[in-house]
């Protein structure tokens, strides 16, 4: 009895459209970066819904793709979509080709988010050191609690009630 194929035309045409959304993705990323690099705030922010629009594009082409294999009888988890593109790239070989393109795409773009993450640590760092100074130098003990929040400069604290 012959199993259950996943429809190739449609998932090589997704596969097609979710590269070209990744694609952009590392080209926002990349903006992102360079942004950063110059601290550049404004920039960032209006790379934010480009950035999120493709985020949601990515989502919906990672369920079409698992949609289409589980209807083709394929498991949708990584080693049945490794198994599936090895068959199926013996009678069609853009299928591994435009996977492992693909998947060097995604590993680029990982690598630019893990770069970005870095930078806005670093960033993140440098801002609360500054602060601190400047805080320091006014005689300011904190302006800030550990969460983030805004502590009154002209409120005591209890620190310990006996």
């Amino acid at each position: 009895m012959p199993f259950a194929r996943p429809d190739l035309a449609a998932y090589l045409s997704n596969l097609a459209e979710e590269q070209s959304v990744l694609a952009r993705f590392v080209e926002l990323l990349r903006a992102e970066q360079d942004a950063l690099l110059r601290g550049d705030a404004d920039q960032l922010a209006q790379l934010a819904e480009p950035k999120n629009r493709c985020i949601a594009a990515l989502q919906a082409h990672a369920e079409e793709r698992r949609h289409l294999l589980l209807a083709g009888g394929q498991p949708a988890d990584r080693e049945g979509i490794r198994y599936w593109t090895r068959e199926q790239g013996r009678t069609e070989p853009r299928l591994a080709q435009r996977w492992s393109e693909f998947l060097t795409l995604a590993r680029v773009a990982a690598d630019v988010n893990r770069a970005n993450g870095a930078l806005i640590a670093a960033r993140l760092r440098a801002t609360q050191q500054a602060l601190t100074t400047i805080f320091g130098a006014a005689g300011i003990p904190g302006a800030y609690a550990a969460d983030g929040s805004a502590v009154s400069l002209h409120e005591g604290r209890r620190l310990a009630v006996a």
